[in-house]
């Protein structure tokens, strides 16, 4: 039998009948600067305290008594945020830790049953950076392009270029993450002449697994 807590959990999606998590969403808030567009629950720091985000990431999944089978886990997202912000150190450690409750030595060895995915920045992705999450365990990276025209990129406050977004992808899979998934964003303002469907000849050249289009939302203040 379960205990009250596992028999509620039972019911959720993506929860097995025993508790088991199936699918877990990480949410890392720290970024460079602040986006324009964005409305998310960040934290914009200099230095990130990966260590300190680890251990409280880790105290939590043992406060709520988190159920982890390696053989039901599907998926885990890091999203953000800026996820990448935590560098390849951070990384590491936080997927170690999960590693460590799951039971394995390394989330590597779910690469054939598990989607380990990490949402990075064009301007965080080193080749060393990206050899050390496919190690911890990565196996999927959702890069956030949003656009490839300068004008749109500064309107956004985005710290990357064009050339980085490419650059980006290349080391991706260099460093050996195959599914590569890429952000666009549309609908920004008209005074801005954004080539819509050059960003999307552009993001398509690249040759993403999975293409994330989303629309810009204004919210007030």
């Amino acid at each position: 039998t379960v205990g009250p807590r596992r028999a509620t959990l039972a019911r959720v999606p993506g929860v097995t009948a025993d508790g088991s998590v199936r699918h877990i969403y990480m949410h890392v808030p720290f970024c460079g600067r602040r986006c324009s567009y964005c409305d998310f629950a960040i934290a914009v720091r200099r230095t990130v305290p990966w260590r300190a985000f680890s251990d409280a990431i880790m105290a939590e999944i043992a406060t709520r008594a988190l159920q982890l089978d390696p053989a039901k886990l599907k998926s885990l997202y890091m999203g953000g945020g800026t996820p990448s912000k935590l560098g390849a150190e951070g990384i590491t450690e936080l997927l170690a830790g999960f590693a460590q409750r799951l039971g394995v030595d390394n989330l590597s060895t779910l690469a054939g049953s598990a989607e380990v995915t990490i949402e990075v920045n064009p301007e965080d992705v080193t080749l060393p950076a990206v050899e050390s999450w496919v190690s911890a365990g990565v196996n999927r990276a959702s890069l956030g392009v949003q656009s490839f025209d300068p004008r749109v990129l500064q309107w956004m406050h985005r710290e990357h270029g064009a050339d980085d977004s490419v650059r980006a992808a290349r080391l991706l899979r260099e460093g050996g993450i195959q599914n590569i998934s890429l952000d666009l964003i549309f609908a920004v303002p008209v005074e801005l002449e954004r080539d819509w469907e050059r960003d999307l000849d552009l993001v398509l050249g690249l040759e993403p697994d999975h293409l994330s289009l989303y629309g810009l939302t204004v919210e007030p203040k």
